[in-house]
């Protein structure tokens, strides 16, 4: 016969579903919860605001890929915002004023007279028409020359890497009494090394000196490193150094604008 509540051996038991939420069979029960909740309060007592302070500075940061933290900005072990640029590295040469080719038949170097931009900490100056690498990077060379007139002869360019040529642009004999030809060349992907030196250099072969016109749309010398580009222009004046900004879109503090080469 079944035995009722009042029994005294007690109410029948209840499966565990049924009973408070804290019990959970296989887990240590009540006094395993206990522990936990000790511990917790001794760590939490343990570790005071300086304490995990101290840990943070302690940290593993930036120190590789698989650091523990990381903070932002352009290093190679840091990381960066979603929504970032990168700083410009480059020079543009260009003349500001009339050259002149003669009509030797042979290339000449073209000396420029100003730059547009100018990063020193990736180019430095050898001579008018010279540029030394400072640092190893690849990048993108254009150069462009415009020359009065061409109804006689060829039209060339030309850029040099340590005195040899490496590729040149060159179109013949237009007649008709045109006035001016333009000449470019563009050479992409190209890995500069340190102390590498390029130079552009003219031909022309008509039979007379030939002015070389200026302007930095049309006798110049462009490097750009290959990547994503920016330049952070608020606050310049010209001839002015570009001011340093926290964040991946920091400027060189040897990037100028505008001025005699």
């Amino acid at each position: 016969m079944a035995q009722s509540s009042s029994s005294g051996k007690g109410p029948l038991g209840s499966p565990p579903h049924q009973l408070p939420h804290y019990y959970h069979p296989g887990k240590g029960g009540d006094k395993q919860d206990s522990d936990k909740q000790n511990l917790d309060k001794q760590l939490l007592e343990g570790f005071d605001r300086e304490k995990v302070h101290r840990l943070h500075l302690a940290s593993d940061t930036d120190s590789s890929t698989r650091s523990s933290h990381h903070t932002l900005g352009p290093g190679r072990n840091q990381a960066a915002p979603g929504d970032h640029g990168h700083r410009l590295i480059g020079i543009w040469l260009y003349r500001s004023s009339d050259g002149l080719h003669n009509s030797s038949g042979n290339y000449q170097a073209l000396a420029f007279t100003d730059y547009k931009f100018w990063d020193q900490e990736y180019y430095s100056k050898v001579s008018a028409s010279e540029v030394k690498v400072l640092k190893r990077h690849i990048a993108t060379i254009t150069c462009r020359t415009s020359f009065e007139g061409n109804g006689t002869g060829r039209r060339g360019i030309s850029y040099f890497s340590n005195g040899t040529q490496q590729q040149r642009q060159e179109v013949p004999t237009l007649g008709g009494g045109a006035t001016q030809t333009q000449v470019q060349d563009h050479a992409f992907g190209i890995d500069l090394n340190v102390d590498e030196v390029i130079q552009v250099q003219t031909f022309q072969n008509s039979t007379v000196n030939l002015a070389i016109k200026a302007g930095f749309f049309i006798t110049h010398l462009k490097i750009i490193r290959t990547h994503p580009l920016k330049i952070d222009s608020a606050g310049l004046a010209s001839g002015t150094i570009v001011p340093q900004i926290p964040g991946p879109e920091i400027a060189s503090r040897k990037f100028l604008l505008n001025g005699s080469w």
